[in-house]
């Protein structure tokens, strides 16, 4: 090789310090070490290992010398070409130290010359210093300790870092699966992170598998030249832990029971629709089921349940869009998410434009049941595609009045208002739900009244929770009894979970969810719905408004706190709180 074509592959294959030092380690490795010991400053780094080192004068000409002279079979575990050591020649002055022999290299000073020294005094093993050519600050030195555990995580053989073991030994960590060929766990993170023999190769998107988690290869991957990505379409061993991968996905969050579909495995099956030929009638039933369309309120929908929606199917122009939350509230549309077409990649009439001729084209070559499984796909692609067509986004908002009106108690009717003050004489358990169920906290916020369109309530986030009159009397009002209270208690846990204005716009996270989860699942929930019903049963006999499904419900509660007052004296307060729930 030309001098000044090696100088440049020597500098521009090293990227950063800690993919040098990770160089070293293969080469450690592959020298057959069973330790590998890393000591690094601001100034320097030390690597030591017990390995077998450079056997004599002719290897260290062979091997050190020259650049690129390549591994027979079976003798490195990572090797390929003896390359590696040039990145840490371009970081630092190097002195080798192995057997009787120490090696000297200074490429900012000396360019390509080196220093042998013989008649040294004997060490085990491989020994290399480097003074850095350039000092390193006290965050480059955290950044290079983290990145280097990252890099080397499960590697064979221990690793330390200024004394600190830093990798784990794959044997000794769970997996979802072991083979001969990999150790892999998999899990519902966004990533999937492929170890050739414990060292990172590169972390996947979960979607490109279906799955995230960690692949920690057994036997040795075919990498590209800078060991960041593997080549597929030679490595056998891939081929073997590619299929692997497909399984284990499908286990994880396919139709097994518990399993839980991710981001990851609807992104991971949205692509595999675009690409995979239909051959079965199982495959095109599962087409059928496969819930890849997700509206606005976070619900994942099929091709067959959009068919019979029987409602229009639009897509909200963005993401935690208040007008597309009430639209679907409002029950005049199905509001899809715009995440669903990020899967896809494609607008909806697209993917459904794309999905009819595939069944069409399939269905011409299909006999006996596949031919009727794919004549049922086309009848839902149908479906769904008459549904888009019945509206637009834009023609169905502006059918909505998206102001709400604060309403005066004083300007309520004397039934809604008493509701009103049913609701507030209980606002204090709505916050407890969240703070003993969830771990929110936040004091009780006022119960006030609105009128509104397109919204069942909302909060300013602070001190007040805003409820819309049209649940304060008629058919959806307390005549309701119990029913109408647990409706309510959910209402008013909904909007305390919420720490904004949600009158404005807004959406629901995983984190919202899990909130509200905890609320409502609290025994605080039910002593909220408790509190709604008697509350409105005092308001109601008062005020000689008592529907007869509330009367016979109070008549229900009476008897179970009688039965409980028979069995148990001490148990009255316990059973008396649950009893309105076990009436309705």
């Amino acid at each position: 090789m030309h001098p000044a074509l090696l100088f440049d592959v020597i500098k521009s294959q090293a990227g950063s310090l800690q993919k040098a030092l990770t160089e070293l380690v293969m080469n450690s490795v592959d020298a057959g070490a069973s330790s590998v010991e890393i000591t690094l400053d601001r100034n320097c780094f030390y690597v030591k290992d017990n390995g077998r080192g450079f056997a004599g004068r002719d290897e260290i000409d062979a091997f050190f010398e020259t650049f690129g002279t390549p591994h027979v079979e079976s003798d490195a575990v990572f090797g390929r070409f003896r390359m590696g050591r040039g990145q840490a020649f371009a970081f630092a002055r190097n002195r080798w130290r192995t057997g009787t022999f120490e090696m000297r290299v200074d490429i900012q000073g000396r360019g390509l010359d080196y220093d042998l020294i013989t008649g040294c005094e004997p060490v085990v093993g491989c020994t290399i210093h480097g003074d850095l050519y350039e000092r390193l600050d006290p965050s480059d030195l955290l950044s290079i300790a983290r990145s280097l555990a990252e890099q080397c995580q499960y590697l064979p053989i221990p690793l330390s870092l200024n004394g600190k073991v830093i990798n784990r030994l794959p044997e000794s960590e769970r997996w979802t699966h072991t083979d001969d060929s990999a150790y892999v766990r998999v899990d519902d993170s966004r990533r999937l992170s492929l170890f050739n023999l414990g060292v990172l190769v590169a972390h996947y998107p979960a979607s490109e598998f279906g799955v995230g988690g960690v692949v920690v290869s057994r036997r040795q991957l075919a990498v590209n030249f800078a060991r960041n990505d593997v080549l597929r379409s030679q490595c056998p061993e891939w081929k073997t832990i590619r299929p692997l991968l497909t399984r284990l996905a499908a286990e994880h969050c396919g139709r097994t029971k518990g399993a839980k579909r991710t981001e990851a495995w609807r992104e991971f099956q949205a692509r595999q629709v675009l690409t995979t030929a239909l051959t079965t009638s199982v495959q095109v039933d599962e087409l059928r089921g496969l819930p890849l369309f997700t509206d606005v309120a976070g619900k994942h929908l099929s091709l067959k349940q959009l068919g019979s929606s029987r409602l229009p199917i639009v897509v909200a122009p963005s993401r935690k869009s208040l007008m597309a939350d009430r639209l679907q509230q409002a029950k005049l549309a199905v509001v899809l998410d715009p995440c669903t077409f990020d899967r896809f990649g494609r607008p909806l009439v697209d993917v459904l434009a794309f999905l009819h001729n595939l069944a069409a084209e399939a269905k011409g070559r299909a006999r006996d049941a596949m031919y009727w499984s794919l004549e049922a796909l086309r009848r839902d692609i149908i479906d769904v595609q008459g549904l888009v067509s019945r509206s637009s986004y834009d023609a169905l908002a502006a059918t909505l009045n998206s102001d709400h009106e604060v309403l005066s108690q004083a300007r309520l009717p004397k039934d809604a208002a008493a509701a009103l003050r049913a609701i507030e004489s209980a606002s204090y358990l709505v916050a407890m739900c969240l703070r003993l169920g969830a771990g929110l906290e936040g004091g009780s916020r006022r119960i006030r009244a609105m009128a509104s369109e397109t919204a069942d309530a909302y909060t300013d986030g602070r001190s007040n929770i805003f409820v819309n009159a049209k649940f304060l009397r008629g058919a959806d009002g307390p005549s309701a009894g119990i029913g109408w209270a647990s409706r309510m208690a959910a209402l008013l846990v909904h909007e305390q979970a919420h720490d904004f204005d949600s009158g404005v716009g807004h959406g629901h996270d995983a984190a919202f969810f899990e909130a509200f989860h905890a609320g409502v699942s609290h025994p605080t929930f039910g002593r909220l719905v408790d509190a709604l019903f008697d509350n409105w049963s005092r308001e109601a006999v008062a005020l000689r408004k008592t529907s007869m499904k509330v009367l016979r419900q109070m008549d229900g509660t009476a008897r179970l706190a009688d039965a409980a007052v028979v069995q148990s004296p001490a148990a009255i307060p316990a059973a008396a709180a649950q009893e309105p729930a076990l009436a309705g």
